[in-house]
């Protein structure tokens, strides 16, 4: 089950330019598209055509970037189920916490994003995979 820190009070929550989506509310699309398995809904709603996402690996930019690094992602985590443990936001920054878990693996990671305009335009990601020895586990 996916759980979200509560988010602000309505009074306290930052919106953008002209009283456009408010980092939470991207947030929010973000995390229920991508647990829809809804990549390009989510590009289109969410992401900036010129965003940089960041990893320890390498930059990615543009929706293809992004579309290359989900499936780097998707590849280590397929068929576990996310959980988002805590969303925190100032201003246009945004920080995620989340962990996928199945029988075989538990992957614990961060995300942070900036939110300008009711867009992601910048994404930091870490992620680290653990192996587990369920009995469960297939060969």
């Amino acid at each position: 089950m996916s759980s979200h820190a509560r988010p602000r009070p309505q009074a306290e929550r930052q919106t953008g330019a002209a009283g456009g989506r408010s980092p939470e509310d991207v947030i929010a699309s973000h995390l229920r598209l991508r647990d829809a398995g809804e990549l390009d809904r989510d590009l289109e709603a969410n992401y900036s055509p010129d965003i940089v996402v960041i990893d320890r690996h390498r930059v990615y930019r543009g929706h293809a970037g992004v579309r290359e690094s989900a499936a780097i992602l998707t590849r280590s985590v397929s068929g576990a189920r996310f959980e988002y443990d805590r969303v925190l936001t100032c201003g246009d920054l945004a920080y995620l916490v989340w962990r996928a878990v199945d029988g075989r693996m538990c992957v614990q990671g961060v995300d942070s994003f900036i939110v300008r305009d009711g867009k992601i335009e910048g994404q930091t990601i870490y992620y680290h995979v653990e192996r587990t020895n369920s009995p469960d586990q297939s060969a």
